[in-house]
């Protein structure tokens, strides 16, 4: 009895065949999570360009890691970057951080796969409720900046111009106090350079006086709603300002040896019902 009640302990408690199929469980490269740490901060808000990050001990034993696992994330990091380290001071996040979520979208940019009419798109779903956000939440300090923006736009000329024409629209951007979506139109700054430039500066036989300023008169339409603290406005004049850009594309594409009046139909079929 006493020997069969050995061999009965030997017996395995289940049929081995019910593990069948059973995947292993995967190792976790923890460099690659620390970055999807960060990145998941970044785009929450909750770790902001220039703040300072906890001490690399106190950093370690909140996400569970060791130091040295925690010290081969945070060099990737920098590497990209996002970080920086200040000797005696600390690791900080650099003003450039935001880099690290746009990476699928510097790859669409730089294969330069992005039609004009695709830009304008998204321009005008993400910037006309951008300008209702600011209007709303925008501090004195924000509106302030914007303004002032504006004013170097209206004293500027050629790339200088175009340059303040971005800023305006990322000061805005910042004004919504949604970082997500400020991270967002930063990561379309350069598409919207390359092709603004065309429109504005460089496109034969535009009307580039009268571009700059129409442009300008728009954007102090945009800064009075702003100031008036009138989403429903701002979403107005945005919406009527990338429309105005869009269509003076359209009319210099058309303008194009060998287009046609469907083709102008075509690219205004675009804009609003």
């Amino acid at each position: 009895m006493q020997a069969e009640s050995k061999l009965d302990a030997r017996k395995p408690a289940s049929n081995p065949g019910a593990f069948a199929g059973v995947q292993p469980i995967p190792k976790i490269d923890l460099t690659e999570e620390v970055v999807r740490r960060f990145k998941q901060l970044l785009a929450d808000g909750r770790l902001k360009p220039g703040g300072r990050l906890p001490p690399e001990r106190e950093l370690a034993g909140l996400f569970g890691i060791s130091r040295p696992s925690l010290r081969h994330g945070l060099k990737a990091l920098e590497m990209l970057g996002a970080l920086e380290s200040r000797r005696r001071h600390g690791t900080f996040v650099s003003e450039s951080a935001g880099n690290v979520l746009e990476e699928p979208l510097n790859l669409v940019v730089l294969l330069n796969s992005t039609t004009f009419e695709e830009l304008y798109e998204v321009r005008r779903v993400v910037e006309v409720e951008l300008a209702a956000l600011a209007a709303e939440r925008a501090t004195a300090a924000e509106l302030a900046d914007i303004e002032q923006c504006l004013a170097e736009q209206r004293a500027s000329s050629g790339t200088e111009f175009l340059t303040k024409d971005l800023e305006f629209h990322n000061f805005i951007a910042r004004a919504s106090h949604n970082s997500l979506f400020s991270v967002f139109l930063g990561s379309l700054r350069r598409l919207m350079s390359e092709k603004m430039k065309v429109l504005l500066l460089d496109a034969p036989g535009a009307d580039i006086p009268s571009n700059v300023a129409k442009t300008v008169e728009q954007h102090e339409e945009i800064v009075r709603k702003l100031v008036a603290r009138d989403p429903a406005g701002a979403r107005e004049t945005m919406l009527d300002h990338l429309e105005h850009v869009y269509i003076q594309w359209v009319k210099l594409q058309t303008a194009s040896p060998g287009s046609t009046q469907a083709d102008q139909a075509d690219g205004f079929s675009r804009l609003r019902p």
